[in-house]
């Protein structure tokens, strides 16, 4: 009701369920495992379960998992390009606990590790076409595609968020006593780079380098 922008409106309503935000553990491997599969059919590209299986198998990564009664139900990642620029990742709901303010409270929960930066944060989304109508409503936008393993074509979504807003979400994820059990490191990632710039029309523009060769990617 009171909410300043479209990210803080999705703060309502509150998560009722009791659920344990904590860092992942390597015991949580099968389980994370089958929630995607769950949710692989129609939704992720062919061939990304080796991918994310990889990633479950690196040790340095920030992933927090939602856990309901000692069972895993959801999780998330992130990982920093720069200071003010963080990219979501793996933001995953077992489908029987969907609908229950886990998913949003995961996107919150990862939004406020990142520190509040003067001329505001960013974040992306390598999203794919079942859950980008999800995070645009939390105020990303669609600025290109990524191509997955299987040469399908996703979107990228984008959304900035100024230090007085990122300040509120945190202030509300405090109130409510929604935290992140364990020592959480927030990792950054080394293989890609990112340069955001403001064009003339006051939209932001992102450019994505790869470290180790390959093209770059505009959006």
């Amino acid at each position: 009701m009171f909410a300043r922008t479209s990210l803080e409106a999705q703060l309502y309503p509150p998560l009722t369920t009791k659920i344990l935000f904590r860092v992942y553990e390597p015991r949580d491997f099968d389980a994370c495992l089958a929630i995607y599969r769950k949710n692989e059919s129609g939704r992720f590209p062919a061939g990304h379960m080796a991918t994310f299986t990889k990633y479950l198998e690196d040790g340095l990564k920030t992933f927090i998992v939602a856990e309901y009664k000692s069972k895993v139900v959801g999780y998330g990642g992130i990982n920093l390009l720069a200071p003010n620029i963080a990219v979501l990742c793996y933001g995953i709901v077992t489908p029987e606990f969907q609908g229950q303010r886990i998913g949003s409270s995961l996107v919150f929960l990862r939004l406020a590790q990142v520190p509040a930066a003067p001329g505001g944060t960013f974040f992306l989304i390598f999203a794919v076409d079942a859950s980008m109508p999800i995070y645009q409503c939390f105020g990303f936008q669609e600025k290109a595609k990524w191509e997955a393993e299987d040469g399908t074509a996703h979107p990228l979504g984008l959304l900035h968020v100024p230090p007085d807003a990122l300040d509120r979400v945190k202030s509300v994820m405090v109130r409510r006593g929604l935290r992140i059990n364990g020592n959480l490191v927030l990792h950054k990632t080394e293989n890609v780079s990112a340069e955001i710039e403001r064009s003339a029309s006051g939209s932001y523009q992102v450019q994505l380098r790869p470290r180790a060769g390959g093209e770059d990617t505009h959006a």
